[in-house]
Parts: structure tokens; sequence; C-alpha cells
């Protein structure tokens, strides 16, 4: 799913976490606000998560850890340890709280 470079705002709609075939979403510089929707945990087979350069806020939802496929986070969240194949964690342009381990 790209929907990035866009002016979409408002909050990321949580249905896009039954969409459980998604491998890839790039909602990346928007003007979307409000929480990361938990029911992302949901998308077992996403590699790449580019959300960076919006407005969101912190915290990240636990869930996300759960996503073992994801090779790509753009993004910050608490609780890094089980995704083995994380490549590279982007760390810009939003409002996300919270501490890095």
């Amino acid at each position: 799913m790209f929907l990035r470079d866009n002016w979409l705002f408002g909050s990321i709609p949580p249905e896009l976490g039954n969409l459980r075939n998604l491998v890839e979403v790039h909602l990346d510089t928007n003007r979307l606000t409000g929480p990361i929707p938990s029911t992302f945990g949901n998308l077992k087979n996403l590699s790449l998560l580019y959300i960076f350069n919006n407005n969101l806020p912190g915290p990240i939802p636990e869930e996300i850890r759960n996503l073992y496929s994801l090779i790509k986070l753009g993004s910050i969240l608490n609780e890094i340890e089980n995704l083995m194949k994380l490549a590279m964690l982007e760390l810009d342009h939003n409002n996300l709280k919270g501490n890095l381990p």
C-alpha cells in the first residue's frame, strides 16, 4: 500500500490491521495524527512499514513487536528484541515518545 507524499490527514484507520496480506505500508510524508493502531500487530506478513514524517504521537503499540517479518521500520518503537529481521530503523519527523532500548 503506497500512500506516501500526499496531504492525508486524520488518524490511521485501525481497519488497516485487517488487511493481513499486506507486505508493505507506505504512509510517510503526510499529515497523519493520532496513535499508531495496535491492529498493525496483525500484519504478520509486513516487511516494510514507513510512517515517518507525520505528526504521530507516542507511544508505539507493543503489538508492533510481533511483526517478525519486518525488515525496515520507518518509526520508533519501545521493544525491538523480537524483530530479528529488522535491518533499518528510521527515527525522524514525528512526535513519538518513549525510550529506545
